[in-house]
Parts: structure tokens; sequence; C-alpha cells
């Protein structure tokens, strides 16, 4: 018999202790670990992104095209440099200084935090 996600988050709320409860954590971690790097696999430059997971918030939902892709090897994963549409521009420098008149703002993340679309 198979766990069902409604038999699992069941197991969690009524059945398991903390040591079970540390288990699961440390699975859905290692699960989303490779979620994300299978995400940041993804992205090539010239893909047109949309930016989501980010903090500071204001970063989510913001669009572009990705420009150019670099390996931080000291964090151990792959920054995209994205060019944000004129739309995600004018949001951002809602939050953060943009010079004046620029239509397209570029932004580092990690491409992990990138959706193609």
């Amino acid at each position: 018999m198979s766990a069902t996600l409604v038999s699992v988050i069941d197991f969690i709320l009524n059945q398991a202790d903390e040591n079970g409860v540390h288990k699961v954590f440390a699975a859905a971690n290692q699960r989303m670990e490779t979620l994300r790097n299978a995400r940041a696999a993804e992205v090539t430059e010239g893909m047109v992104v949309r930016l989501y997971d980010l903090r500071p918030k204001y970063l989510n939902g913001l669009e572009g095209e990705v420009v150019e892709l670099t390996r931080n090897r000291k964090r151990k994963e792959i920054i995209a440099a994205v060019l944000l549409d004129e739309r995600s521009t004018t949001e951002y420098s809602f939050h953060r200084e943009v010079p004046p008149g620029t239509k397209r703002h570029r932004v580092r993340v990690p491409a992990s935090t990138c959706k193609v679309l």
C-alpha cells in the first residue's frame, strides 16, 4: 500500500513523535533541495523567467530575461543575472533606487528562484 499525501499529513499531525517529525523535516528539506537544483539546471541564458520564493518579497513576480549564469562556488549554487522587463523594472524601482529613465534593470538571483515562462 502506497502512502498518500493525506495519510502522511495525518500521520505527522496525529501519530508522529518528535523524532519522527525531525525525520520528516529532514526528508522534506532534502526533497526541496533536489527540486531547487533541478529547477536551477533548467535555466539557460535567453530564457524568460518569473522570480519567486525570494526575500525580499517584492522581488517575487518580477519577470525578465536571463542574460548570464555564473556559479557561486562558495555557496554551491547557480546565479542568474536577469534583465527585468519594463513593468518589472518599474515595480522594482518602488523599492530600490534605479537611475531615472532606466527601462530594464539587471538583478542577480539564485537560478533556483527562476520559473521558466
